[in-house]
């Protein structure tokens, strides 16, 4: 035990490393609070929410990684045997790496425990997969890092590893590469529901083995001394050429549209709401009240005025459905975020579009816009409770609503899909 809190006090007096944990820390904390990520209970997009923080945090982790293996391969430190210099750089990559393992494993359970996901669809096997993915990239940046310090002073080592990470997330994902393909280092996120989609094993196979190799080709590059100097050598320039190689060779040759298997999946729970049936994912829970709110507003509004027969029957939720078929008055909502209510002028535009109509697969016509914008502005007229004036520049005007009779005729129109 005193063995152990000498090591544990040296390694905090001693390396950067341990700290990194705070800075990683910091920036999980700040991306979960940025969109309430994790209060979709998803644990699949909180996932890959989480993988946005790579962008700076792998950075950080090669440019701490750095200067702490250049700091124990300095002038003073060449006397050291190359079996104990080494085990110098693995002990102090391990404390900066593990506790930021050990970090973003905490924060993504903590944050699936919030969002209530504990049995997320596909099961655990695949998210579990994706999150040892995740961890191995930590683990990578910081080989990384500590291959780049042995061979420069601790200052240049930590901004040339970090310049190094930073410029391998920019480029080494499907966006930096603008061709769509493989993304060998990490997941380049998502900012959507993750409903209907599932990680594809072998994809996840693919990175977890290229990391694991190449992150232990750079661990392994060894350094030879020439008299106060660092350099590579042969083996570490084959080293250092081959695990580039490989990561640069899977961006470009592994097909980048299998990261993801597409299964589909439609809303799950379903209740009535002033006649009509809403229904939504069962992962989306916690956000579902302002849409209640909202559709049984619409319900009053339209109703008590005498526009009844322009709700639809049936509202569901966007997501990547399996088998759904164009059913008039059926209508889609979007995606449901907790702190992110639908305005009235987003429920009068949804709720009484003709989705159903082929029509809509193109491009609209003219005069269907024109309709559109009349319907969906007597609607917000009839929600706000109050007449509402267009004003055009050619000094005509336009009330909203529009009288009962013309909107009944245009819906009955839109019912047979007559959109012109």
């Amino acid at each position: 035990m005193t063995g152990l809190v000498r090591s544990v006090r040296f390694a905090i007096t001693t390396l950067v490393g341990p700290w990194a944990v705070f800075a990683a820390l910091a920036f999980e904390i700040t991306l979960m609070l940025q969109r309430d990520a994790v209060y979709l209970g998803e644990a699949m997009f909180t996932l890959r929410w989480m993988a946005l923080a790579f962008l700076y945090l792998g950075p950080v982790i090669a440019g701490v990684a750095a200067t702490d293996a250049a700091r124990l391969m300095r002038p003073g430190q060449a006397e050291l045997a190359l079996a104990r210099r080494r085990r110098r750089l693995t002990w102090a990559l391990a404390w900066c790496v593990l506790p930021i393992v050990a970090c973003h494993v905490g924060v993504f359970f903590v944050a699936v425990a919030i969002g209530g996901d504990f049995a997320p669809r596909g099961g655990w096997g695949r998210i579990l997969l994706a999150l040892l993915a995740q961890g191995l990239a930590i683990a990578w940046f910081g080989c990384l890092g500590s291959c780049v310090g042995r061979f420069l002073p601790p200052l240049v080592a930590g901004l040339a590893a970090a310049a190094i990470g930073f410029g391998l997330m920019l480029g080494l994902n499907s966006d930096g590469l603008g061709t769509g393909l493989f993304e060998p280092l990490v997941d380049s996120g998502a900012s959507l529901s993750q409903i209907g989609l599932l990680f594809a094993i072998p994809a996840l196979l693919i990175r977890i083995s290229l990391l694991a190799v190449t992150g232990a080709l750079l661990l392994l590059a060894p350094a030879r001394w020439d008299g106060r100097l660092a350099l590579p050598g042969l083996l570490g320039w084959v080293l250092g050429v081959a695990a580039f190689s490989l990561v640069v060779g899977a961006a470009l040759l592994v097909p980048g549209d299998k990261d993801f298997v597409w299964v589909g999946a439609n809303p799950d729970v379903c209740e009535e709401i002033g006649g009509i049936e809403f229904c939504y994912f069962h992962e989306h829970e916690r956000g579902v009240e302002p849409w209640r709110e909202q559709i049984s507003h619409l319900v009053v509004s339209l109703e008590t005025n005498g526009y009844g027969a322009v709700l639809p029957t049936r509202v569901l939720e966007w997501g990547r459905v399996a088998n759904q078929e164009a059913v008039p008055r059926q209508v889609t909502i979007g995606s449901i975020e907790p702190g992110q209510p639908p305005d009235v002028a987003t429920i009068a535009s949804w709720l009484v579009y003709p989705e159903w109509c082929p029509q809509l697969l193109e491009v609209p016509s003219d005069n269907f816009m024109i309709d559109a914008r009349l319907m969906s502005s007597s609607v917000e007229a009839l929600m706000n409770g109050a007449e509402e004036t267009e004003y055009f520049l050619d000094g005509s005007s336009i009330t909203y609503p529009l009288p009962v009779e013309d909107i009944e005729a245009m819906y009955q129109r839109w019912l047979v899909c007559d959109l012109d």
